[in-house]
């Protein structure tokens, strides 16, 4: 009796429920996340639909954890209940036994029998107590076992739905992280593109840039030389102007000295000398003509070159635009390169952060499995405790049984003893009258 007070004032001594580890081993079922397809793979678009389901898996945990700790009450309250009963049985088998102590030593006495018979009573109302206490364990024993299996069943459902969500994150984490460093491969592969692109662009740039600065050089000369034939022009042009003004002058002296000829026809010596100034004049005429063509001459030929050079300055000119619009459209594509670059590597930027999310999402991953292992052990754990307090429930119904089949046989033995108290009774009676017969025939005799 002492063992099982002491026993009993441990009541969760041998049973302990921890509704944390039981609730963290426990995922959410297929049928509470909205009856999604657990066959099927997530696709690329919803790779982290996964954080919703972890969200559901907490607030599940929640009512889960409700049920674990109403559970946890329950069975050490029948655990309690347990031990409070193998107390009282203890003690009526210890009343049991001070009851045939007391039938046996104080048997001939009648206040003794009274009393024991007053004592049968009260035993007789703690078994009925005791056997109704007994039914009430056995039915909440069952109970418990019930909702032990069902529990255990939620677990294992819990666990396959939970083991089943790793494995899809894990999968859906690898081919996202597969697809972020294709992607990386493409750009580090459009970058070295573009920087080619872009160098090819920058010679080509300098190339132009020399061109346009010999045409520049090439027109400036061009220009120098326009100005030194405008320059040589404007002085065959006085030339000009002073060989006609001297022709003018002669055609006028001619005249006069035609008229002045005419005037003085009788004369002629004078006529003779006249004539020879005549010629001399027409000589010099002559060669002021052939001087007024080659000048002419050589005018039209400045005014070829002069056309010609035109020609040349507007096509230098015309080449020169072009090149400004090559330049132009040049520095267009490099600033559109350049803008392009900097989208690139704004791009890098964020395949970095989503890689970098990317392994912390894997890390997270990796220390929920490694929770996940744990909270296995610790739910096995749970089972190995559960399959003790399913022995324990199994110890105690065999204990009642055992209690009851003790009942009955100290019932049988009660019985036997009632029936040899009213032998004893009926011997005593009769002893009794034998010695007051006696004693009445002593004193008849006396």
């Amino acid at each position: 009796r002492s063992m099982d007070q002491e026993h009993c004032g441990r009541p969760s001594s041998r049973l302990t429920f921890d509704p944390d580890e039981m609730i963290s081993s426990t995922p959410i079922s297929s049928s509470r996340r909205g009856g999604r397809d657990s066959s099927r793979l997530p696709s690329s678009s919803t790779d982290y639909d996964t954080v919703n389901g972890v969200i559901e898996m907490v607030k599940e945990k929640k009512q889960l954890r409700e049920e674990v700790d109403e559970m946890r009450n329950q069975s050490m309250m029948s655990e309690h209940e347990l031990e409070e009963s193998r107390a009282r049985v203890a003690e009526l088998e210890q009343q049991t036994r001070n009851v045939h102590l007391y039938a046996t030593i104080d048997l001939r006495k009648t206040d003794d029998a009274v009393d024991y018979t007053v004592e049968e009573e009260h035993w007789r109302e703690d078994k009925e107590e005791m056997e109704r206490l007994m039914k009430e364990m056995e039915e909440k024993i069952g109970k418990e076992k019930a909702r032990a299996d069902q529990l255990e069943e939620k677990c294992k459902r819990a666990e396959t739905d939970r083991n089943e969500m790793v494995e899809r994150t894990t999968i859906a984490l690898k081919r996202n992280e597969k697809q972020c460093k294709e992607k990386e491969e493409k750009m580090m592969e459009e970058e070295k593109r573009r920087e080619g692109v872009l160098s090819e662009v920058k010679t080509r740039m300098e190339e132009a840039e020399k061109e346009l600065m010999e045409e520049k050089e090439k027109s400036v000369k061009a220009e120098e030389k326009m100005e030194e034939l405008k320059m040589e022009r404007d002085e065959l042009q006085g030339v000009n102007q002073r060989m006609e003004k001297e022709m003018d002058t002669l055609t006028k002296r001619a005249e006069e000295m035609q008229r002045s000829l005419d005037a003085v026809s009788t004369e002629p010596q004078h006529i003779l000398g006249l004539e020879g100034k005549i010629r001399e004049l027409q000589q010099r005429h002559t060669v002021a003509e052939e001087a007024a063509r080659e000048a002419t001459k050589h005018y039209q030929d400045l005014k070829s070159m002069r056309e010609e050079e035109m020609t040349e300055t507007l096509a230098v000119k015309t080449k020169v635009h072009e090149q400004k619009s090559i330049i132009e459209s040049l520095k267009r594509t490099n600033e559109e390169l350049e803008e392009k670059r900097k989208e690139s590597v704004k791009t890098s930027e964020e395949l970095r952060m989503k890689r970098e999310e990317e392994r912390r999402r894997i890390s997270e991953m990796e220390e929920l499995r490694r929770d996940v292992d744990r909270r296995r052990a610790n739910q096995k754990r749970l089972e190995d405790e559960l399959d003790i307090a399913r022995k324990m429930s199994e110890e105690a119904a065999n204990e009642v049984r055992r209690v009851k089949g003790e009942k009955e046989k100290e019932e049988g033995r009660m019985e036997g003893m009632k029936e040899l108290r009213d032998q004893l009774k009926k011997k005593m009676e009769k002893e009794k009258q034998e010695s007051v017969s006696q004693g009445m025939m002593s004193m008849i005799w006396n």
